[in-house]
């Protein structure tokens, strides 16, 4: 069983509308949607793959990583030396605390100075992206018959 991550439930919208809150509501979106895509999997579910060419969900989760590192590292915020093993757990804490270091980060000191067309590159791509695979996720444990819980994406809550 996992120890307590973050964004099990959708905290309150930054009180300003700047690109740092903007961005870090984004970040805890990714953050809610993921923590519920991936509990309680399954270790069956983690190799499941529709096709011989599509990524397992265990493949998704660390490209999810590794695309959110990459996001981090754009926009000034702190990256976590972790290991990403094979241990589906320990894959999927290390996704949710990179994001909330980097909400953390923008909520605190708000965009480097320096930030330029990389704020607009990471939330075309990367981030973006993010939310593309946790679709994947929650479509593959549909198929490999573990659907996830229902949440309601809207109010960040569980239903």
């Amino acid at each position: 069983m996992d120890d307590y991550l973050p964004f099990s439930t959708l905290p309150e919208p930054p009180a300003y509308h700047d690109g740092a809150g903007v961005l870090a509501r984004l970040i805890e979106s990714i953050g809610f949607r993921l923590q519920w895509a991936t509990e309680g999997l399954e270790p069956e579910d983690l190799t499941y793959q529709p096709t011989d060419e599509s990524m397992s969900i265990n493949d998704l989760m660390r490209h999810i990583y590794k695309l959110i590192v990459m996001s981090a590292s754009d926009l000034g915020a702190p990256t976590a030396e972790m290991t990403i093993c094979d241990d589906h757990h320990s894959i999927r804490h290390a996704v949710l605390q990179q994001l909330s270091m980097m909400r953390e980060a923008l909520l605190t000191e708000g965009l480097p100075e320096t930030v330029g067309e990389e704020f607009w590159l990471d939330i075309n791509g990367p981030l973006s992206d993010v939310l593309t695979h946790i679709g994947q996720i929650n479509t593959w444990r549909r198929f490999a018959g573990n659907p996830p819980r229902s949440v309601n994406y809207l109010l960040g809550t569980v239903d």
